[in-house]
């Protein structure tokens, strides 16, 4: 109910992760979908600024991420969150493949939405759906192996004081 909820909508486009159609097999590869997410992190780095540094100012949150399949740049964004707040390696890995589950829903609302692109959003339909542990898995070995720690990483973005506040905003002592 926005009328009765305020709501700031943030545009930041990340980049265009739909793999053309010579890279489809390579889609189905998680050491190529985890270097893509690598690249997302070099050449998106200002809207990943933006969009942690919005997530540290208190007034933002609740907050919602999403891009439009919400498995990839979603993906990528969630896992710097987690990350950054400290969660475990393992459980960012669990929590991208539970993206799994939802990609065949999408598959079906996209053809509905757009019934004169069916046979483009089939051809699509395997880089769309493949969502495996190994991607995410593969992806936060290769920012551990850029940047060292998560802070550094931060630190990259230049995000810490963001970090710094989204830590002591969400998190609670156990």
């Amino acid at each position: 109910p926005v009328d009765l909820v305020p709501v700031r909508y943030v545009d930041l486009p990340l980049t265009d992760v739909l793999p053309s159609p010579e890279e489809l097999p390579d889609w189905k590869e998680a050491s190529y979908v985890a270097s893509r997410y690598v690249q997302m992190v070099t050449q998106g780095g200002p809207a990943l600024t933006g969009a942690i540094t919005v997530l540290g100012d208190a007034d933002s949150l609740p907050a919602v991420f999403h891009c439009s399949a919400g498995k990839d740049r979603t993906g990528v964004l969630s896992a710097l969150v987690l990350a950054f707040l400290g969660v475990p390696d393992e459980t960012i890995v669990e929590d991208y493949a539970l993206s799994a589950a939802a990609m065949g829903r999408l598959l079906e609302r996209l053809k509905a939405e757009y019934p004169e692109s069916v046979d483009a959003v089939e051809k699509f339909a395997p880089a769309i759906l493949h969502v495996v542990p190994e991607t995410m898995e593969q992806f936060l070995a290769n920012l551990r192996a850029s940047y060292g720690t998560y802070d550094e990483l931060a630190a990259s973005l230049d995000v810490t004081e963001a970090v710094a506040t989204l830590r002591s905003t969400v998190l609670v002592d156990a």
